[in-house]
């Protein structure tokens, strides 16, 4: 069965969303509702080995040595291992209790090359953000499965996110 999403939010800056943040969230979620301290006796043991066991998975994957399922499901498999909760049914449950899907691409120079010209027609004004080109070439690859995309750019204009614009509602009767 193919998710279909309806709408894909990113956040270059993360003014909107602070990845790990959330995550260390979900990560103690899980920690409560899987009963994993029955097993491992703090959260931050938990998060922290994860987080290692995580990142070396997702360098195999990068390199093809495993799959997307197998990033999906075993790097919980491989954390509950190392405290001994050998318990490969758990992890395949955490796995689908987030429902984790992943897609990872690599953009080339020559990716970014080809969107300079592009820049003019999308930004209808002077646009100096390096984040630009990040978030069209982001943007290009969920269109695939998306159909709306929300960045953070302009995030800091709209909710007055700088010190400046607080300063200028000083001024505002």
């Amino acid at each position: 069965m193919e998710k279909k999403y309806e709408h894909i939010f990113f956040d270059l800056d993360r003014t909107l969303w602070h990845f790990d943040e959330n995550s260390k969230k979900v990560l103690n979620d899980i920690y409560e509702h899987f009963y994993l301290f029955q097993g491992i006796s703090s959260v931050n043991e938990f998060i922290n080995k994860y987080e290692e066991v995580n990142e070396t998975l997702w360098t195999l994957y990068r390199d093809d040595k495993v799959s997307k399922d197998e990033l999906r499901w075993k790097r919980f498999a491989d954390t509950l291992s190392y405290f001994k909760m050998q318990n490969d049914l758990i992890a395949k449950e955490i796995a689908d209790y987030l429902g984790t899907d992943h897609t990872e691409y690599y953009f080339t120079e020559k990716d970014s090359l080809d969107l300079v010209g592009e820049l003019s027609e999308i930004y209808d004004e002077p646009f100096g953000d390096t984040s630009a080109l990040p978030t069209m070439l982001v943007s290009k690859i969920a269109r695939e499965k998306v159909t709306v995309a929300l960045s953070a750019d302009g995030g800091d204009e709209l909710f007055a996110g700088y010190t400046r614009h607080k300063k200028a509602l000083n001024y505002y009767d």
